[in-house]
């Protein structure tokens, strides 16, 4: 138990026993005479009742010192009375409680009591036993402790609620600081994600430029392979038509020959002709091998530049993706601040209303005080 408890324990209103108010009455038996009877309370005067008691010693009647005189007062009372039981006077209705009862719950039954019988005692017993009775004056005693504990309980309670609602009002307090600290983070983010969000809707506009520009670039060593190729296929026609010159100026050489003196200017004209062929053929042996390098790497050009497209593309979509997710968390982002908000307002209006609350329970304690 905490040093709180403690204080409340000490300071709560201790319990009311019906016993700390009862006063002790004499007892008589059933069979005691009137005259018998008059002797204790003769010998009792403080006593206001007796109470009758059964063969068990238990509560079976109460006989009140008023009406017990007024009974004997008469002229032919003691020639009548004196020698007969006092029981007979007894109130066999007599109010009878447990000196466990609650003290509220006695009260009530002792003002729903019969005229006749408002001003009796009430006989309180214990374990069936008699323990003592309460007068009137008791239970007026009784009520007025009662309603002292209960004073005593709705100050102890309002002081109670006061300071629960003093600290629901610093809850309350620390929460709406706590709702605005988050609402300045959630503000600083929502920035931060249209930073972001700007730098990536940058890079995306870059990558579809580098996109585009491979694309353009990929279509153009499409266009150089093809012209490659043609290129090679000219070469080829060439080739076979330094061959065919060749072939042609062995053969003029070899008639040329066969001319003698007359054929010998041919002869030179031929043999130039022949080295110009073959001169030609190597010229376009290398062509051919240099088109083909060209087209080699021409052709790994295109495949590069398409994975490079197809990496591009990929990383276009990401970020795409990701400015998506950008667009999705500033969208959560202002949800939450706009929630928040709201808290905060709702939070601030619940310390205003705990404000407010602590200020009646403080009045009210002073009403009650006073």
């Amino acid at each position: 138990m905490d040093t709180n408890s403690k204080e409340e324990t000490s300071a709560r209103p201790s319990a009311i026993s019906l016993a700390d108010y009862c006063i002790s009455v004499p007892e008589i038996d059933l069979q005691l005479e009137c005259l018998e009877a008059l002797a204790v309370f003769r010998d009792n005067l403080n006593a206001p009742c007796l109470v009758v008691r059964d063969e068990e010693e238990r509560p079976a009647g109460l006989l009140m010192r008023d009406y017990f005189h007024r009974q004997l007062s008469g002229r032919f009372s003691a020639e009548l009375f004196y020698s007969r039981p006092a029981s007979r006077f007894a109130d066999k209705d007599a109010l009878v409680v447990e000196s466990s009862a609650s003290p509220s719950e006695l009260i009530a039954k002792a003002l729903q009591r019969k005229e006749e019988q408002f001003y009796d005692c009430v006989i309180v017993t214990e374990n069936g036993k008699l323990k003592g009775v309460l007068t009137v004056r008791d239970l007026m005693a009784l009520s007025g402790r009662l309603q002292e504990r209960a004073e005593q309980e709705r100050r102890l309670a309002v002081e109670g609620s006061c300071d629960h609602v003093g600290e629901m009002e610093s809850a309350l307090q620390e929460a709406a600081a706590a709702a605005e600290t988050a609402r300045a983070e959630c503000s600083r983010m929502e920035q931060w994600i249209d930073a972001g969000s700007g730098k990536l809707g940058h890079v995306h506009t870059s990558y579809l430029r580098v996109e585009e520009r491979i694309t353009e670039q990929r279509s153009q060593v499409d266009e150089l392979l093809k012209n490659v190729t043609e290129i090679a296929s000219l070469t080829g026609e060439i080739d076979g038509i330094a061959a065919t010159s060749e072939l042609l100026a062995l053969n003029a050489s070899i008639e040329a020959a066969h001319a003698g003196e007359h054929g010998r200017g041919f002869q030179v004209v031929a043999d130039e002709v022949r080295n110009l062929a073959r001169h030609t053929r190597l010229l376009t042996a290398s062509i051919s091998s240099l088109l083909g390098t060209i087209g080699d790497q021409a052709a790994r050009t295109a495949e590069l530049t398409g994975a490079a497209a197809g990496d591009i593309g990929g990383s276009a979509e990401e970020i795409a993706a990701a400015k998506r997710l950008f667009a999705s968390l500033q969208t959560a982002v202002s949800t939450v601040e706009r929630a928040d908000e709201a808290a905060c307002l709702l939070v601030q209006q619940s310390a205003d209303r705990a404000q407010e609350v602590k200020g009646r329970l403080l009045a009210m304690s002073d009403f009650t005080e006073r």
